[in-house]
């Protein structure tokens, strides 16, 4: 009896842990513009003003300085909702990105899907803190209800961080990688990944109390 009531603790920790993780993952920067940048630029950009440059054998040196020079500046920071720029451009507004960042269609349904997946996960997470609760006293009525709502939680978890994984190596609407911009994998990200694992775990758990 003393095993299934620590059993029935874990799985309320860790359904208090995850959806605090969703929740705050929500707002926090799932990617950020590493200050590297910035000197990979500036040493691209004496090479292509140097007298030695040749466009027609270093062209590939001119596309990649086009790609970084167009693209956000060092301590930019992307959210599930938005783009802030750094830099010279840090006081301008946000971005959202679905009204004014993914412009093509396949781009603004992924983002959509990220960001609708995650309120998911905090919805179902929300559902999961109360059922867990109710296992102290009606564990026969809610074990099996509450292990496949973990489940679907850790599934919203995993679409939401899968989706913004493919934005980060494969770039959308005809764009080059996030990772080739010098963008970086930060909190947000981070806090989805763990957020679904502990869900999982949950879901686990749950089927050991008796």
């Amino acid at each position: 009896m003393k095993s299934y009531t620590s059993v029935r603790i874990c799985v309320l920790i860790f359904s208090i842990v995850a959806l605090v993780l969703a929740v705050v993952g929500v707002f926090m920067p799932f990617f950020t513009v590493s200050s590297s940048k910035q000197s990979t630029l500036d040493s691209i950009k004496a090479n292509v003003l140097s007298s030695s440059f040749d466009p027609s054998k270093d062209a590939h040196m001119m596309q990649r300085f086009i790609e970084l020079s167009s693209s956000s500046p060092p301590e930019s920071v992307m959210t599930l909702w938005t783009l802030k720029y750094g830099g010279a451009l840090n006081a301008s507004a946000p971005v959202d990105l679905r009204d004014a960042y993914f412009m093509c269609y396949s781009g603004n349904m992924m983002i959509q899907t990220a960001e609708g997946m995650a309120v998911v996960t905090c919805v179902l997470g929300a559902a999961n803190l109360i059922l867990s609760a109710f296992t102290f006293a009606f564990s026969e009525v809610v074990k099996l209800p509450l292990a496949l709502y973990f489940f679907l939680a850790a599934g919203a978890a995993a679409v939401t961080f899968c989706v913004m994984l493919h934005l980060y190596l494969n770039g959308w609407c005809d764009s080059v990688s996030m990772r080739s911009l010098y963008w970086d994998l930060t909190y947000g990200f981070a806090l989805y990944v763990v957020s679904c694992t502990l869900y999982l775990t949950a879901s686990i758990l749950t089927m050991f109390i008796d």
